[in-house]
């Protein structure tokens, strides 16, 4: 039933009520946005990192070339070894990870896998099937 006089009615809004929006969608354009305009342009940034190599592999590249570079050109200074000595221990826990993170997933997946096993035999047997003739090639 509509009250005789609601256009008079008063409308409270306490925190958080009325319209609330939100915005969910992820902003991942942060990192690129930051570049600074006299540092670099940001749209090229971001297409090279997402369609040709990420910093990461950017970096390995250099690193790889740089220490062979290093290793062949002997003798070197002492304040070049002591920077070669520290690209290398940097280079050997870069690798120390990508082998714990490796096998952590390695782990995982056999986990998966197992319980798969107890609780979908029928799944389990799909699953293994087609990751053996994925692999049946050799790759």
């Amino acid at each position: 039933m509509f009250p005789w006089l609601w256009f008079w009615a008063p409308q409270l809004h306490l925190p958080w009520s009325g319209n609330v929006e939100q915005r969910i969608d992820p902003k991942t354009d942060w990192l690129f946005g930051a570049i600074a305009p006299h540092a670099g342009n940001g749209n090229i940034e971001q297409r090279v990192f997402e369609d040709v190599a990420a910093y990461g592999k950017q970096l390995g590249v250099i690193t790889e070339v740089l220490m062979d570079v290093a290793e062949n050109n002997q003798p070197l200074s002492a304040r070049a070894e002591a920077a070669l000595a520290e690209l290398r221990k940097i280079r050997h826990q870069i690798e120390q990870i990508k082998h714990e993170e490796s096998s952590a997933f390695e782990q995982s997946v056999e986990q998966w896998l197992a319980k798969k096993k107890q609780s979908n035999p029928d799944d389990y047997q799909r699953i293994t099937e087609k990751l053996a003739s994925s692999f049946g090639d050799g790759q």
